[in-house]
């Protein structure tokens, strides 16, 4: 890596900006672009054991500097990085499977209403079949013989005869 301006010169700018007549770009945009690079392009152990370190450190919210961490040894850190993300995995799982059952459990809800609607019209329909079956007004054969008799009865007395009676009873 090409080497800077001193510190003295970083105190002299403002994040993100250039100092007069200076053609390179900002320490806080070669900050950035090491912190993109090492973020994307991990070829080495060291560069594993840093990526793993800054994800320790934001897991915990520690510092890079903080102690405990540097006692970690990279099999260490590897294995709580994995176990960590198993772990939102199972969890994950889990509650997927929850929603699941809970949506199952709607379902079968539903279902359960509609099949007892479903009941509830077909008794409603064979309870009126059976009404309409034990009434002898609505019986075919009841009915022929009633207008059999009308007609007859219109041959004798008019056509207007029994026009003013209703049907329903």
């Amino acid at each position: 890596m090409e080497k800077r301006n001193s510190p003295k010169e970083w105190s002299k700018r403002r994040p993100g900006k250039r100092i007069e007549g200076e053609s390179s770009p900002s320490i806080m945009d070669d900050i950035k672009e090491l912190a993109a690079r090492d973020a994307r392009n991990i070829a080495s152990e060291r560069e594993y054991f840093l990526f793993l370190s800054n994800w320790w450190c934001n897991k915990w919210n520690r510092p890079l500097k903080d102690p405990l961490l540097a006692e970690y040894t990279l099999e260490e850190l590897i294995y709580e990085f994995h176990s960590f993300r198993e772990y939102d995995k199972a969890s994950e799982e889990r509650l997927q499977q929850e929603a699941d059952r809970i949506e199952d459990d709607k379902y079968d809800a539903q279902m359960a209403v509609i099949e007892a609607m479903e009941a509830e019209d077909r008794a409603r329909e064979e309870r009126e079949a059976a009404e309409t079956a034990s009434n002898p007004v609505n019986n075919p054969i009841n009915q022929k013989w009633m207008e059999e008799l009308i007609r007859k009865d219109k041959e004798l007395h008019g056509e207007e005869y029994g026009e003013d009676l209703e049907l329903n009873f």
